[in-house]
């Protein structure tokens, strides 16, 4: 097994009910970087390659347009710019150091088919996100107030690059 332990994925609501043996296959498909604080993890306009899960640390989304958020240990981000071919809708930015769990478009294409369960969770936060709406309402995605946002400075955006 890779460096990302069954038990860290277990945890991620996005492989909530997923078996060991698809656990397993999650884990062989992608890549476990450890990242220092102020790593731009993907930039809004520029073109998706890569879907990644945030396993620990914390990143700030931000969009052109002011949309700001917090991702926590669980969030997810990069999926709808692979679903739709488009280009990243948010800027990523690592707030601490981070561990990210990163697929490229081809292991991207295998995450989506380890378990139905996988690829709904990642069609319905696409859809989401192009309508403009939060990914979720789970606690790894926080929406920044306006004044908390113009604040933070310029990291990154509303869910994601996307």
């Amino acid at each position: 097994m890779a460096s990302t332990s069954i038990a860290r994925l277990k945890s991620v609501e996005l492989f909530t009910g997923c078996t060991r043996t698809q656990l397993a296959a999650v884990d062989r498909l992608g890549v476990t970087l450890d990242l220092p604080a102020g790593v731009t993890l993907c930039a809004e306009t520029h073109p998706g390659a890569e879907f990644f899960v945030l396993l620990s640390g914390l990143a700030d989304v931000r969009t052109l347009s002011g949309t700001a958020a917090e991702l926590r240990p669980g969030a997810w981000f990069g999926e709808t710019a692979l679903i739709d071919d488009a280009p990243r809708r948010a800027t990523v930015t690592s707030r601490t150091p981070v561990t990210v769990l990163v697929f490229g478009k081809r292991e991207f294409a295998g995450l989506r088919v380890v378990s139905r369960d996988i690829g709904e969770r990642l069609d319905l936060t696409t859809s989401k996100v192009v309508a403009g709406e939060p990914p979720t309402e789970l606690a790894w995605y926080q929406p920044l107030s306006e004044r908390h946002s113009s604040v933070a400075g310029s990291a990154a955006s509303t869910l994601e690059a996307r």
